[in-house]
């Protein structure tokens, strides 16, 4: 394992806070016209489930939960202070971005399937299950909830098939089993077929078969290669990486499609849509792959940098993202905070693993080790204080700083969750 080697410098603790009260009135969502209208969390309902579970894969889970709604409340103040086009709580803006989130989850979940399937104690086969299970069920019901049909029963079905064949080509390559791969990577194929008859028969006809083929192929593709590589660091995190991306493109074109068969309100590819999609994913992606980089960190027999390299690259991205609205200068000022909260992150991380270690063994936690702790701790408070301050700045104040350094500190919290839980694997 390996320290981080950014420069010191910042880091909080709170409640997540509903998405349109982040920014007040200046964007509402409009009336309940269809089923895929935004039901913002209260207080403590994103992480109910990985409060009680305390898994490692739970826990992450809630802390991208957190991050829609908080990317969320970033677009609605920067679409108040710019000139983006479209509606930030327009009923397809919001598919588009609910979509990115549950397959790029979804994607990440697979990674989790293959750490699972070589060394289950960090996060057992049956907790990944459950999580795969969960996510495929929360896709099915957004399908539902817009196509009353059996065709979404059938949707549901085909998905479900296609986790399936994937948990068993993730088994076979990891076990060495050549020829079971073949057999999944086949009904793999087969599968991506009958998704795209799917979907086609979900939108009347009017989905164009050959591109949504396309899409899910692709994600076969990268999915499967990056689970090839899952031996070599230096290539594996790279590779799950470029399959979680992918399925932002795959989100925009099933959304998109749907939309139009649907006629839901919004233009999926206004400017403002795409970044909602972009900011989400991003802010997914950095929660995924942070969570990687603590595991590494606490792993007695792995090794760190590659994982932190695609952690700064998440961090480059994220901070470009906003830099296209928010300008240059708060691109690297926020790149700059992001990476300091990774370091204060990765030190409670090594903090928590060394008082745990004490625990266990039933002896006092040394100063030194408490300390280190405490001054994580007050380093990620900082970055929430000071992440919120640029924000409002940024934008005039359409971000309140007091909201904003709530949703940081929720996410810190949410982190640290997820750090408490991986160092009790170890």
């Amino acid at each position: 394992m390996r320290r981080l080697s950014h420069t010191r410098r910042l880091a909080g603790t709170v409640a997540v806070l509903i998405a349109t009260a982040a920014c007040g009135p200046a964007e509402q969502p409009g009336p309940a016209t269809t089923p895929t209208e935004e039901v913002t969390p209260s207080p403590g309902e994103v992480t109910a489930t990985a409060a009680t579970q305390g898994d490692p894969v739970e826990e992450e889970h809630g802390a991208a939960e957190h991050m829609t709604v908080w990317a969320t409340s970033i677009v609605v103040g920067v679409h108040e202070v710019t000139e983006l086009d479209g509606e930030v709580h327009a009923n397809a803006v919001q598919l588009r971005s609910h979509f990115d989130f549950l397959l790029r989850e979804h994607a990440a979940l697979v990674g989790h399937a293959t750490h699972a399937a070589v060394d289950g104690a960090y996060s057992p086969r049956a907790a990944v299950q459950v999580a795969l299970t969960d996510n495929t069920e929360e896709l099915a019901n957004e399908i539902r909830e817009l196509f009353d049909s059996p065709l979404a029963e059938r949707f549901e079905e085909a998905w479900t098939a296609h986790v399936d064949h994937e948990q068993r080509y993730v088994e076979a390559i990891v076990s060495g089993d050549a020829a079971g791969a073949r057999v999944a990577m086949q009904d793999l194929r087969r599968n991506a077929d009958e998704l795209a008859d799917t979907v086609v028969s979900l939108t009347g006809g009017t989905a164009d078969r050959a591109m949504v083929a396309e899409d899910i192929t692709s994600h076969v593709d990268t999915i499967t290669s990056a689970v090839d590589v899952h031996e070599q660091p230096d290539q594996w995190y790279g590779a799950l990486r470029d399959a979680v991306e992918r399925m932002g493109e795959v989100a925009a074109g099933l959304a998109g499609v749907i939309a139009e068969a649907q006629r839901l309100e919004g233009d999926i590819d206004s400017e403002v849509a795409r970044l909602r999609a972009e900011l989400t994913g991003r802010m997914v992606d950095d929660v995924v792959f942070t969570a990687m980089l603590t595991r590494a960190t606490l792993a007695p027999d792995e090794e760190a940098a590659p994982v932190e390299d695609v952690v700064d690259a998440v961090t480059r991205s994220l901070a470009a993202t906003l830099g296209e609205a928010l300008g240059d200068e708060f691109s690297s000022h926020l790149e700059e905070l992001w990476h300091e909260r990774t370091d204060a992150l990765v030190a409670y991380a090594e903090a928590v693993a060394e008082r745990i270690e004490a625990e266990e063994a039933g002896e006092e936690i040394g100063e030194a080790e408490e300390a280190a702790e405490e001054d994580a701790l007050e380093r990620l408070d900082e970055f929430s204080q000071e992440l919120a301050t640029l924000l409002e700045e940024a934008t005039g104040g359409a971000l309140e700083v007091t909201i904003m350094e709530r949703d940081a500190a929720e996410h810190v919290r949410t982190m640290t969750a997820t750090i408490d839980a991986q160092a009790r694997r170890f």
